[in-house]
């Protein structure tokens, strides 16, 4: 009898080696990601290992020969291919003049080889200007500098170029030479030195010229940030249609600070100047920080005296900036390390400070932002949010504005005092300065454009909705109003400005500085509410759009809702009157005839967004017949609600209101005296009922 073993024999595999080295494995290297800014992609439900869920470099890291290969054009097996940047390994193989417009032709009438091309003359000319600081198309060689003129008078090369060229043209012509420079420009320059020789200058308006050797340039296509959150087809707009086109970096000038240190600090991000090998006609762009796509570089001619027109621009801002607003921060950094030393935090990385002074903003006063501060505005719709703060955080970490902003109004819809109600507690405002040309972005968060009832049995309310945890999402809207100095120069003469409505079908002004228009579309491409970013001509479509639905059936609710329990979800009607609200925010010179137009056949909220609106326009007078015509009932009395009479708030206004028919909006989160009133403690609801008494 024979019987069969159930142990396997030794050599064979046995089951639980199977298991662990099966035939078929899984690379998992690219199931870890990291991330230097906010995650707001939402996590996947279902994850596939075996699909990659990370694009791969275009150049991967294979080893410096693969590398080497890819560059030159070569294939593993020898074969010779196209390289993936012609220009990029033109300059690895010293051939990169060849690749310049009008090279070619150069080349093959002088019969020479592509490695004995020579640099355009333009370059070389400009090159040479901005390391010997003169200008070549001027009559004096010398550069005029407005911001120190001890540095322009000091600079000893350029008074001798200017000495030789006076003195040639006047033996050419027969002319005596020019008089030395009077002795007071000498002494003054002796004033300025130091002992070793060096001269003092502002670094804040000091123009530096930072040329790079040949070998060093940075030649490629633009790459995008890692912390970028752009689309594919968003990339390719803002690289002009051209994901691949190469630049070759040459110089670095201007320093810029970084977002996180203080916004009055000096400047260390230099920023870049390029030039496009392949553009026919000589330009050069001025590329602010690694952040700014090539849709947003500014282009100049290439001459000293386009680049440091420019450039002076910018120093400009930095230097009133610094004048102006340095003696603010200073006390602020000061108060926010002595509250540090109190509470026994450490103090002794400045970054930590900046840190907490970055989140103490939400306490300076209202009236300490520097909100008219320059004479251009505009004002942006950026949609309608159930939590503003999530839109808010990222433009806290927001790579064109400073991480300390002037202002920074926490909106908890958890407290009393921020419910957004018909009557809401009005604005909640946050002040952020961009880091280049120092526009300011004011971020403002309606509390009171609702145009809903509220519960009449506020408790039956909260215990249907609230507790059954399937409330709708509110909707409450956010403003941007972006105001800029008055300079063309920041915006590059309105070509980005217009190129960039076209591109992505914004409304930003022809003179809006680059750096806030990508503020505010970073922000919202971040948020991936791109399409409600809208002006006053995208309102308008919107507002015609709800008003066109509100003729049409409603479709059912989630449950009926009564004057008691009313419904949270919102209507047609409630929209269209909330949108009308906006119209008005956003300045729209026909908003009066807008109303006008509605109010015959408008529901009671339509009416109730009128009335709101033509208080937003100042026009008192259609606020009134809006209000008088309005049948008696809850409506009514919420729209007088609108408005505060000028009583004890008259005694502290610069001019008195005394007159019965002058009225306010809503009071503000801030009042007159700078400080925000609590109502849920004793102190603040007695300093409410006296300034409303």
């Amino acid at each position: 009898m024979t019987t069969t073993s159930s142990i396997a024999p030794l050599d064979s595999a046995s089951f639980l080696s199977t298991l662990l080295e099966p035939g078929r494995t899984v690379s998992l290297e690219d199931t870890t990601r990291t991330y230097a800014a906010m995650d707001v992609v939402e996590r996947c439900d279902v994850y596939d290992p075996s699909v990659p869920n990370v694009a791969s470099s275009p150049r991967p890291a294979t080893g410096d020969g693969a590398a080497q290969a890819e560059l030159d054009g070569k294939s593993a097996d020898g074969a010779t291919t196209a390289p993936a940047y012609p220009i990029r390994a033109a300059h690895a193989q010293g051939r990169l003049w060849s690749h310049f417009a009008g090279a070619q032709e150069t080349v093959a009438q002088r019969g020479l080889s592509e490695g004995a091309a020579e640099p355009p003359t333009w370059f070389v000319q400009l090159c040479r200007d901005l390391y010997f600081r003169t200008d070549s198309g001027a009559a004096d060689k010398r550069v005029t500098d407005d911001f120190d003129v001890v540095a322009q008078a000091s600079d000893p090369l350029a008074d001798q170029e200017a000495a030789e060229a006076a003195r040639s043209a006047g033996s050419r012509r027969g002319v005596a030479a020019p008089p030395p420079l009077p002795a007071g420009s000498s002494s003054a320059c002796t004033r300025a030195q130091r002992a070793d020789d060096s001269v003092e200058v502002d670094p804040y308006v000091w123009l530096p010229f930072d040329l790079l050797d040949v070998k060093d340039y940075n030649v490629g296509p633009y790459e995008f940030p890692p912390t970028a959150t752009y689309t594919a087809e968003q990339q390719v707009k803002l690289c002009l249609g051209q994901r691949h086109r190469e630049y070759v970096h040459f110089c670095n000038t201007y320093c810029f600070p970084e977002r996180w240190q203080m916004p009055t600090s000096m400047g260390t991000q230099p920023a870049r100047l390029l030039v496009d090998p392949s553009c026919p006609t000589p330009v050069v762009f001025l590329q602010l920080s690694p952040d700014f796509p090539p849709a947003m570089w500014l282009p100049m001619k290439p001459s000293v005296t386009a680049i440091r027109g420019v450039l002076s621009s910018f120093a400009a801002q930095a230097f009133l900036h610094r004048e102006e607003q340095h003696a603010v921060f200073a006390h602020r950094y000061e108060t926010v390390k002595r509250v540090m030393e109190l509470q026994q935090m450490p103090t002794t990385q400045e970054g930590d400070v900046l840190r907490f002074m970055a989140y103490e903003a939400r306490n300076t006063p209202y009236l300490d932002a520097p909100l008219r501060e320059y004479p251009n505005q505009q004002e942006f719709f950026l949609g309608e949010y159930d939590d503003p703060e999530r839109l808010l955080e990222h433009f806290d970490l927001c790579p064109f504005v400073f991480a300390i902003s002037h202002l920074r109004a926490v909106t908890d819809l958890h407290a009393e005092h921020m419910t957004p109600t018909i009557e809401g507690a009005g604005v909640a405002p946050s002040l952020f300065r961009c880091i280049f040309s120092k526009a300011l972005i004011q971020i403002s968060v309606h509390l009171s454009a609702e145009v809903k009832l509220p519960p009449q049995d506020p408790e039956a309310f909260h215990f249907m909705w609230k507790d059954s945890q399937v409330v709708p999402k509110m909707k409450i809207p956010v403003f941007a109003r972006v105001s800029w100095p008055d300079n063309r120069n920041l915006c590059g003469g309105g070509l980005l400005a217009r190129r960039f409505n076209k591109l992505f079908s914004t409304e930003f002004a022809s003179d809006t500085p680059g750096d806030a228009i990508l503020s505010v579309y970073y922000v919202m491409q971040w948020a991936q509410r791109v399409q409600d970013l809208l002006g006053v001509h995208g309102m308008r479509q919107r507002v015609a759009e709800l008003e066109a639905a509100a003729h049409l059936p409603e479709p059912a609710k989630l449950y009926p809702g009564t004057r008691e329990i009313p419904n949270p979800e919102y209507t047609a009607q409630e929209r269209l009157g909330m949108h009308i609200q906006y119209l008005s925010h956003l300045g729209d010179p026909q908003v009066l005839e807008t109303i006008q137009a509605l109010l015959p056949t408008a529901s009671a909220p339509v009416r109730m967004g009128c009335a709101k609106a033509a208080l937003i326009a100042g026009d008192r007078e259609l606020f009134r017949r809006i209000v008088s015509s309005e049948p008696p009932g809850r409506m009514q009395h919420y729209m007088t609600k609108l408005v505060v009479k000028r009583k004890t708030r008259d005694l502290v206004d610069p001019e008195p209101r005394l007159l019965e028919d002058q009225y306010e909006f809503a009071a503000p989160l801030w009042t007159k005296r700078g400080t925000r009133i609590d109502r849920n403690t004793l102190e603040g609801a007695v300093d409410a009922a006296r300034l409303l008494r």
